[in-house]
């Protein structure tokens, strides 16, 4: 299942590099937990079959996290049965 897939990954991050090919609601915070510091997080965010925006997360060295709206997509939703919390910011 994706979520036993989700658990698996879990357990070797952190990684390098997140490309996420599914729109989510909002940037799941497991996710930006997963990254080391110097890595990126590329995914679509927003609505199903509506305005969804391309984004870029990178993590600092020092941990922090910077935002860049990239463009404007269209993905089929993410699903897997896992809740993303909304984030006002990164």
């Amino acid at each position: 299942s994706a979520r036993a897939m989700a658990i698996r990954l879990a357990e070797q991050a952190p990684f390098d590099g997140i490309l996420v090919t599914a729109a989510a609601r909002a940037i799941p915070p497991a996710l930006v937990d997963q990254l080391r510091p110097g890595a990126r997080l590329v995914i679509p965010v927003g609505q199903p079959y509506a305005h969804q925006d391309l984004l870029l997360l990178e993590k600092g060295l020092d941990g922090a996290l910077s935002l860049t709206e990239v463009l404007g997509v269209a993905f089929v939703p993410l699903t897997g049965g896992g809740k993303a919390q909304a984030t006002g910011s990164p």
